[in-house]
């Protein structure tokens, strides 16, 4: 058989699997979901299997020879051959286990090492040398920790007491973040691409397009919203940059904007998206999972917060348009756009899917029910009207496009139990968690700042889901303590591990958009930066704010008084960094809005009056400066 044979029986091979996967969690979520460890065995069959089919060993830009990848593709059959088995396997050996009082045959103890390093080589195709890189000191801690002088040393750990922990147990590779991943997070990727294939992001973005069509710099505008929706359910930054920016940098390019402006526009709106409610990058569920607050109470704890995000990139677009003098949409392109009737009357339909879900888990459904419903009720909405209905075709390719999204943060979930299995085997949590809070002395802002340096670390090079649940289980227990509530914590390292993908030096998701615009690395990186700004703010407002949540307000006075502070905060933060309010400004100015801002978390009512009043003396002049401006102008 011919190389060429053999790509195209893959290629049946990997759309038969895909399709096969997006089918298998359909029924286990809506008619019968099976134990728990058939479901996350069966489920990381899929993801290992398809990732070693599609995402061979050497790419074709790599520098090796044609007989070398022939050979590697052989192999990749082979490994996909494995990821299939080895976790079926590990599903009967912990059923076995069960039935006889935890005894496992020694001889399952070798696949279980095999079964870690094809994990890990999975995870390497998926995620890069990041998490690898971080599974490898973990696993090396686990065996040379008890060499390590001090208050980081363990009890020697053999290992196959190392792979019952984390194999043949739920305390590691088939633990609860797989479980999430086997559930939620699948289904609300498959409707993701439902939403696709039945139009509704073609709708958003035209809504978008018309809503910026006359405001200076709106392609930047709309770039933000489509990113920014995109990249809540892709659950990586850097994989939605890859994705949207193809369509969005040259536009921006196109309308006035900085080719290095407009990459860090894109890969700020890309890492916002992780924030952003209600799929927050998949991350949402595990967070749900991990505390035991009910999936929606994290939804409307987390909207305000990234709702100023998203607000803080648009006022900063929309003065560095004003800056540059930057013409709309509708300058640059003439033609008559479609009307806000004509579009509503078009794909009104295409969110009755999304207020049925959203009402449902409001409810109290499952979020798996709630999805599983979302999904039925959109293929149906979706093919009532004639421009909306897919095509046969186009159904099979949903459900293997649904399939293929989930694949990276599906095998991340896995390969990150390992963290979590070497965590709890070796206390590594509680004793570094202990030594932060030595370090602070109970001073909270000083524990707050070494949780915050901690988690962008974190976020420099690992996908959203593995960032949360590393941070979780090591930096979260040195919070908690010190914290009312124990879910500001964990949204606080939340965000700083997401912002690390836009935090320099290495900042993945600007480097993945520098190189879709051309533009240079170094200067892309810092716009990136100063754009996602207020991401580096809002979290302290979780814990010195807690009404900023909703949940936890005590009135709604309180939300609007947090409202208010953020606000102000956000104004002059965006401001001092952006180098424009309505007006140019000049250092003193943007030095006394930086000080403003960080005044603002003082919880003094007299501190916060005096610098609000301020800061809004600030935008009065400024305004009237650039309305004096104008009219000398005209």
């Amino acid at each position: 058989m011919t190389l060429r044979n053999i790509r195209g029986v893959k290629n049946i091979i990997v759309a038969l699997l895909l399709t096969s996967m997006s089918l298998f969690h359909l029924y286990t979520g809506g008619i019968a979901l099976l134990p728990a460890n058939w479901q996350r065995g069966i489920h990381l069959s899929f993801l290992l299997s398809l990732v070693f089919l599609l995402k061979p060993a050497f790419s074709k830009e790599s520098k090796v020879n044609s007989e070398l990848k022939k050979i590697s593709s052989f192999f990749d059959i082979l490994l996909a051959i494995f990821g299939a088995f080895l976790p079926i396997f590990v599903a009967h050996t912990l059923d076995l286990a069960n039935l006889n009082l935890g005894y496992i045959d020694p001889n399952a103890y070798f696949l279980g090492g095999i079964f870690i390093l094809v994990l890990m080589e999975a995870t390497r195709r998926v995620a890069g040398k990041g998490l690898i890189i971080v599974l490898l000191i973990f696993i090396c801690y686990s065996y040379l920790g008890n060499l390590i002088p001090g208050f980081l040393s363990h009890r020697p750990i053999p290992t196959k007491l190392l792979i019952d922990n984390l194999v043949f147990s739920t305390r590691g590779i088939f633990g609860l973040v797989l479980g999430v991943s086997a559930t939620y997070i699948f289904l609300f990727v498959l409707f993701g691409s439902v939403m696709q294939y039945t139009k509704l992001t073609d709708f958003i973005w035209k809504i978008a397009q018309k809503v910026s069509r006359k405001i200076p710099g709106g392609a930047a505008q709309v770039a933000t919203l489509a990113s920014g929706m995109m990249g809540m359910i892709s659950g990586s930054a850097v994989g939605n940059v890859a994705t949207t920016g193809v369509f969005t940098i040259p536009l921006m390019k196109k309308t006035g904007f900085k080719d290095y402006y407009a990459a860090g526009v894109e890969a700020a709106a890309s890492t916002g998206g992780q924030i952003l409610p209600p799929i927050m990058g998949a991350t949402a569920f595990v967070i749900s999972e991990y505390i035991g607050i009910p999936y929606i109470k994290i939804i409307f704890a987390a909207t305000l917060p990234a709702i100023f995000y998203f607000l803080s990139i648009s006022f900063m677009i929309y003065n560095e348009s004003l800056k540059l003098g930057l013409g709309t949409l509708e300058e640059i392109d003439n033609t008559k756009s479609e009307t806000y009737s004509k579009i509503v009357k078009d794909g009104w339909h295409l969110l009755i899917p999304i207020v049925i879900m959203v009402g449902m888990l409001i409810k109290g459904f499952s979020p798996v029910y709630s999805a599983i419903w979302g999904i039925l009720t959109a293929l149906i909405v979706g093919n009532l009207r004639k421009h909306t209905r897919m095509k046969w075709f186009e159904f099979f390719e949903m459900l293997q496009k649904g399939a293929g999204n989930a694949l990276s943060v599906g095998v991340c979930c896995a390969a990150i139990g390992i963290v979590i299995g070497i965590t709890s085997q070796t206390s590594l949590g509680i004793v570094f968690s202990s030594y932060i809070v030595d370090i602070a002395h109970q001073n909270l802002l000083l524990l707050l700042i070494l949780a915050m340096v901690a988690s962008i670390i974190l976020g420099l090079g690992l996908p959203t889901v593995a960032v949360y649940i590393v941070g979780a289980t090591i930096i979260v227990p040195a919070l908690v303590d010190m914290i009312e509530f124990p879910l500001s914590a964990h949204l606080f390292i939340f965000y700083y591990g997401v912002i690390g993908a836009v935090t320099p030096p290495v900042a993945l998701a600007s480097l993945t958009a520098s190189g879709i615009a051309h533009a240079d690395f170094s200067k892309t990186g810092w716009a990136g930066m100063r754009l996602a700004v207020v991401g580096f703010i809002v979290p302290f407002f979780f814990i010195y704010y807690p009404s900023i949540m909703i949940i936890y307000a005590e009135s709604f006075w309180s939300i609007l008084y947090a409202v208010a502070i953020i606000s102000f905060s956000v104004i002059a933060l965006t401001g001092a960094f952006e180098g424009y309010l309505f007006y140019p400004l000049s250092y003193f100015l943007r030095i006394i809005l930086l000080f403003c801002s960080f005044l603002l978390l003082i919880k003094s009512i007299f501190i916060q009056l005096a610098i609000g009043s301020i800061i809004i003396g600030i935008i009065i002049y400024l305004f009237l400066s650039a309305k004096r401006k104008s009219i000398k102008t005209n």
